[in-house]
């Protein structure tokens, strides 16, 4: 689509359509304004970004705890999860302060997902109330 020159409303139609690892289509889960976020982000992306994400994402240490408090969202596995089922139980056994809240059903963006927006913003709001500074 970019070599073509495709503009924005084709991207747009493009990833509405597109079928959902939740079931139906993108736009039956996503609201518009998320919706043209991605088209807007795929029609301005350089795909040679993508050519080593696999050697980064291996080089990524996971052995250390992390330094800082905390929250990880785990969207379902069924659903194009990015944390995948068996991740979570390594992730907890190196950082074991860490909490894994998992969204059953959710797909790999539960924050922009219409089902799960409200409940990932009460989520993420309890957490920084946790960890601020009084």
């Amino acid at each position: 689509m970019q070599q073509e020159g495709e503009p924005l409303a084709g991207y747009l139609t493009f990833v509405s359509n597109a079928p959902s690892p939740m079931g139906g289509i993108s736009s039956d889960h996503y609201a518009p304004r998320h919706l043209l976020s991605f088209a807007s982000a795929l029609q301005r992306q350089d795909g040679r970004c993508w050519g080593n994400v696999t050697e980064i994402a291996a080089a990524i240490a996971t052995e250390r705890e992390f330094r800082c408090p905390a929250k990880i969202i785990q969207a379902d596995p069924r659903c194009g999860a990015a944390l995948l089922d068996g991740h979570e139980a390594r992730l907890a056994k190196t950082n074991p302060h860490a909490e894994i809240v998992q969204y059953r059903d959710s797909g790999h963006i539960p924050h922009f997902t219409v089902a799960f927006e409200h409940r990932f913003i009460g989520d993420l709001e309890a957490f920084v109330s946790k960890v601020a500074p009084t």
